[in-house]
């Protein structure tokens, strides 16, 4: 079983650099490259927000985030350190676009007139660039992506907000240092009974008096 690295960021990277490679102007797309983002914060069409994610040229923008990691026990193993879990990490996109004719050619494009792909086709070309064999993403080990919906944020005048939701899935490993633990310490539930001082700590332990 492949073990996923837990650093986040190097899955939101494979994401964007994938959707540069496909979509990006420099490689022959319509999405300025500087519009394709990593961003932490909240997305909304608020003008203190939109001026930190929105402060590319004019155009449609496409904003990546992390906005859930969950976990789910793989197998039983009785004490046993490490442990292996089922990760599922929730990727948001948000898509973005903007038509100076109007709210409908924001939604469904408005060719060769101002640079408004449309939120629809957005929507389309990043599933489609995304989905299947993905090097940078499959070389992380990551499973995906499932995607999850797409809807509205936000509209306002001729802007439009969308988001997208896919998950990724994968093996990861907890290591726990158990060194100093006598034989009634719990460790997630289980008992600890090996006491390896090679272990790295890395998860809160309860010790039960």
């Amino acid at each position: 079983m492949a073990i996923n690295t837990t650093d986040y960021s190097a899955l939101e990277d494979a994401v964007k650099a994938t959707i540069v490679a496909v979509l990006g102007k420099a490689a022959g797309g319509y999405i300025p490259d500087a519009s394709i983002r990593i961003f932490d914060d909240p997305v909304t069409l608020d003008e203190e927000s939109f001026s930190e994610w929105g402060k590319t040229a004019h155009g449609p923008k496409v904003i990546i985030t992390t906005s859930d990691v969950s976990d789910e026990e793989f197998v039983e193993e009785g004490g046993v350190h490490p442990r292996k879990t089922w990760q599922t990490v929730t990727t948001a996109i948000y898509l973005y676009d903007e038509s100076l004719r109007g709210i409908r050619e924001s939604l469904v494009g408005m060719s060769g007139v101002d640079n408004a792909p449309g939120i629809y086709k957005l929507i389309n070309d990043v599933r489609a660039c995304l989905t299947g064999y993905v090097a940078a993403v499959n070389a992380l080990k990551w499973q995906g992506p499932f995607w999850q919906n797409a809807r509205q944020v936000e509209k306002e005048k001729r802007r439009h907000l969308w988001r997208m939701e896919c998950k990724y899935i994968g093996c990861v490993q907890n290591v726990i240092d158990t060194s100093t633990l006598d034989d009634l310490s719990s460790v997630d539930a289980d008992y600890n009974r090996e006491g390896d001082p090679t272990d790295i700590a890395v998860e809160t332990l309860t010790v039960i008096p």
